[in-house]
């Protein structure tokens, strides 16, 4: 799996267990792209690796900005 690019948008959820953010889906959300996800799904967290459902209302698109501290 690739590490997201600065700048670039995801589509993401928040881990029910650490509280981190992980993405749904590996690559970019293209500017205007509808994404559709029918119903809940079982997500595992890329940080924790807690495993949980996770509605569609759950999921939102961020944009990716540098690190605090980091250029």
């Amino acid at each position: 799996m690739s590490l997201p690019k600065r700048g670039n948008k995801y589509l993401i959820v928040v881990c029910k267990s650490c509280n981190k953010g992980f993405r749904v889906l590996d690559r970019p959300v293209q500017t205007g792209e509808q994404i559709n996800v029918s119903g809940p799904q079982s997500l595992t967290c890329r940080g924790c690796g807690h495993v949980a459902s996770y509605d569609p209302s759950e999921m939102q698109t961020v944009q990716i900005g540098p690190r605090p501290g980091r250029e």
